[in-house]
């Protein structure tokens, strides 16, 4: 990776790093929220099979060189809070350093390796046209494997069919 593009993280940056991380932390999406940006924004596709959605914008953080992320705490399914980190860099695919590097700053327990990671397009830049965000998503507490189980269940439940009486609306 070239040095201009190389995530560079000084004083300044680590301090909003850090209270981003520690906001999150204090106010976790609810789930009802959760649940309610998945049903209006889900997107599954084989980069995202699980369909989840980043949160928003409002917590994201501008880094040096183009570098942008997005951290939130969200409960994806009851009781299952997750840490949700979203990563566009100035290139097409932001590095993995750079990911890894944030990933360590968010006090992630996991390697990326083992966590739920999926891709989503980002802006274009100067340097690129088209880009990916890359999401790292762990359990906060837990194994990531009881997480998958409870998204799966989360979403199994949030899609299923209600059986209906013949000619009506009314649930059987």
């Amino acid at each position: 990776m070239p040095l201009d593009h190389a995530l560079v993280v000084g004083r300044e940056d680590g301090r909003k790093v850090i209270a981003l991380r520690d906001q999150a932390l204090a106010a976790p999406v609810p789930l009802a929220q959760v649940r309610a940006r998945r049903q209006l924004h889900t997107v599954v596709t084989e980069l995202n099979p699980l369909g989840i959605s980043s949160i928003g914008e409002s917590t994201a953080i501008e880094l040096p060189v183009g570098y942008r992320m997005n951290y939130s705490v969200e409960e994806v399914a009851p009781a299952m809070l997750v840490r949700h980190l979203t990563v566009s860099g100035p290139l097409d695919v932001p590095h993995p350093e750079a990911v890894g590097f944030l990933m360590w700053m968010l006090h992630y327990r996991h390697a990326i390796d083992q966590c739920l990671v999926y891709t989503e397009p980002a802006p274009a830049t100067p340097h690129a046209r088209e880009r990916v965000a890359v999401n790292v998503v762990e359990p906060l507490k837990g194994s990531v494997d009881a997480m998958l189980e409870a998204l799966i269940d989360e979403i199994e439940m949030e899609t299923a069919i209600v059986p209906t009486a013949p000619g009506t609306d009314t649930p059987q």
